[in-house]
């Protein structure tokens, strides 16, 4: 036989429950269901040298390079759904500077994926020469989650910060409503 107050305080505490559960899915569903969570990424970037024996003004043949810069996430390789490269790069710049010449010139070379609507493990660099040359790779990665800037001041005012993720937002306005008692009874 149970007592009335331990019977009392389940039923409380399904109440509760379900209250929060509620609003849990609430929250979900209005920040869209960010969950953040780190992932591996491996870059390997190689080179590789065509013709090099063969002169400058070879019309059919003319000796060149290619820079490859291919990515991957090991935990996606074995399933089918797997994310791509340039589904987490934004964009990527290449600057290449001639070494063995007095005067360094740096030919910058850049990607995005605004421009690019093809999905890729990688991209290639194809540059015709017999120069040694040295390469700089800047990746510029999706920021995720998106950061928004409040605009309006008294709501940055009452939550302390002008500019913040979605889920920073949240969570500041729940801290708010809750430090003022501001929630439903």
């Amino acid at each position: 036989p149970e007592s009335k107050m331990l019977c009392a305080l389940q039923q409380l505490e399904k109440k509760v429950d379900k209250h929060l559960s509620d609003k849990h899915i609430k929250i979900k569903e209005a920040v869209g269901y960010y969950q953040p969570n780190r992932k591996a990424l491996k870059v390997c970037v190689s080179h590789e040298r065509h013709w090099q024996d063969r002169p400058l003004d070879d019309k059919n043949c003319p000796p060149s390079w290619t820079l490859k810069i291919n990515g991957c996430f090991p935990e996606y390789q074995k399933s089918s759904g797997r994310k791509r490269f340039s589904h987490v790069v934004k964009s990527i710049a290449v600057l290449v500077t001639e070494t063995n010449t007095d005067e360094p010139t740096t030919m910058p070379v850049k990607w995005t994926s605004l421009n690019c609507p093809v999905v890729a493990d990688g991209f290639e660099l194809k540059h015709i020469g017999k120069r040694e040359m040295d390469a700089k790779i800047l990746l510029y990665m999706h920021r995720n989650p998106e950061v928004f800037k409040i605009t309006n001041t008294e709501l940055a005012g009452v939550l302390g910060f002008s500019s913040g993720t979605k889920i920073e937002i949240l969570k500041a306005i729940w801290t708010y409503a809750m430090r003022k008692k501001l929630l439903d009874k």
